[in-house]
């Protein structure tokens, strides 16, 4: 069964809704860098948590987690759990919410040049506008032929539609219209995914007959993680996760539009404790797909299909008002992203010393690099082919997230860290990902762990050849600024 006239009536209400939410956020960024950006930094805790939900939570995490589940069966729900030790414990940590919000700096890159100088910023910037490009073709490419199963047309058309829809908003409103949309995709989204699991459970007649049936089309590979992906990749991607959250640039930018450090640092917290469950629920429709639709070439339609099949009219216009929604959370968030880095982060470093870009000219950039990112994204989407969309996404992060990390833990804790052994880290981290992943086709954990090698190398090789041109600092003092959160001050 397709969309019947029901289903229709809900998603037209639901893209109006959410169109005449981005004018009205629009209005509050009068043409400034910061609204735009962060806000204002005037979020709340609440309304901070419900962003972080909602745009983490978004339809790909949905089609990539029940690509999983078809694919890997029961067993990838051990996806789920290592996103959430991870990001719980970076969150808990406070590695960025407490010292990042509170120099009130608005990118990663930026950070950067506080610790290491212009060039830092520009090679950060360059590396994240990558793979965040990369990622977001990715996304497209996966919900256009998701969609396209739900709405019965060409993906590749689709997929356009899609990107005007989240285009429409996110130039006119910035990050308050980022954070306002989050927060109705919020309420939304926490009816929506628990709805189709339970749905797809119920359809097959409970867990146990879920679980027989996985272990009859998969084996014992579909139900034991450590058989299906083994030791290696489920110790790197317990660490990979800490790692990448404590510098994740989406999380980043939502931390820093909050009012204050304490709030940021919470709102993160709890907002990392829902990642187990973004990616336990569409893993059981996957692997319920598995019995429901058997048989299909690939996982990427999984989750349509599964809830094409048992899900009623009506309920079905929800869904698919839900999964649209989860996919304006993910665009919008990298929307921002991407384009917020072009001005800040790659062109603003290259000025002239002495020269910097106004308010106004900021605001005009963000909303032009806003259409380019659209637009190569759109490029990727039809033209970029790279296997199971889980691990394109984790491994094109490692292009930036290596160096990043690396350049972001050195410069905290080592004095001897210098601008130039951090241009080092972030060269040899993206080339490092880059060649192993795209060149040489090793695999993730290899990536990931020449990837991390390559950066650690070139931080300390690099910084230790070249104290004399730039000798040690003293360290940010991290601790005594968490002692402060801990003591209540801000």
């Amino acid at each position: 069964m397709r969309l019947a006239g029901i289903d229709w009536v809900i998603i037209a209400i639901f893209i109006a809704f959410i169109t005449v939410i981005g004018f009205v956020a629009s209005r509050k960024t009068h043409g400034k860098k910061e609204e735009l950006l962060v806000a204002g930094r005037n979020v709340g805790m609440y309304v901070m948590l419900a962003s972080v939900v909602a745009g983490e939570w978004g339809a790909i995490t949905m089609v990539y987690q029940a690509e999983a589940g078809y694919i890997n069966g029961l067993s990838a729900m051990f996806l789920g759990i290592v996103i959430g030790i991870g990001s719980v414990l970076a969150g808990m940590g406070g590695w960025f919410s407490v010292w990042v919000r509170r120099v009130k700096i608005m990118t990663i890159p930026e950070l950067m040049e506080f610790r290491y100088g212009r060039a830092a910023r520009a090679i950060a910037g360059l590396a994240m506008v990558a793979a965040f490009l990369i990622m977001l073709g990715t996304f497209l490419q996966g919900l256009g032929n998701m969609f396209g199963v739900f709405l019965g047309g060409d993906p590749k058309f689709i997929m356009i539609i899609m990107l005007i829809l989240a285009l429409v908003y996110t130039v006119t409103g910035g990050m308050w219209s980022v954070v306002l949309t989050d927060l109705v995709q919020f309420l939304i989204l926490g009816i929506v995914i628990p709805l189709c699991a339970i749905l797809a459970i119920n359809y097959v007649g409970g867990w146990d007959a879920l679980y027989d049936g996985v272990y009859a089309a998969l084996g014992e590979s579909g139900v034991n993680p450590v058989t299906c992906y083994g030791m290696p990749t489920i110790v790197y991607q317990i660490i990979y996760f800490f790692i990448a959250m404590a510098v994740y640039p989406t999380a980043l930018t939502r931390v820093c539009a909050c009012r204050s450090v304490r709030e940021g640092y919470k709102g993160s917290t709890l907002g990392y404790s829902s990642f187990l469950a973004r990616a336990v629920f569409p893993v059981v429709v996957g692997a319920a797909g598995l019995i429901i639709v058997p048989g299909m070439d690939s996982g990427i339609t999984a989750y349509a299909e599964t809830m094409i099949k048992i899900v009623p009219a009506g309920v079905l216009g929800l869904i698919v008002a839900g999964m649209l929604s989860a996919f304006m959370s993910t665009a919008d968030t990298y929307y921002m992203t991407c384009a917020s880095m072009i001005p800040q982060d790659v062109i603003a470093p290259l000025l002239p010393k002495g020269k910097s870009l106004t308010d106004k000219q900021t605001a005009l950039l963000i909303r032009l690099g806003i259409l380019l990112t659209a637009l190569c994204a759109l490029y990727v989407a039809y033209f970029y082919q790279g296997g199971m969309i889980y691990w394109v996404v984790k491994l094109a992060e490692l292009m930036f997230v290596s160096g990043v990390a690396v350049a972001f833990f050195f410069g905290m804790y080592w004095k001897k860290a210098n601008q130039y052994g951090a241009c080092a880290a972030l060269i040899c981290g993206l080339a490092g990902a880059a060649i192993t992943n795209y060149g040489l086709g090793l695999a993730a954990h290899l990536v990931f762990y020449w990837a991390m090698g390559a950066s650690i190398a070139g931080m300390v090789v690099v910084s230790l050849l070249t104290q004399k041109n730039d000798p040690p600092k003293e360290i940010v003092g991290v601790y005594r600024e968490r002692r402060a959160l801990a003591n209540g001050n801000d």
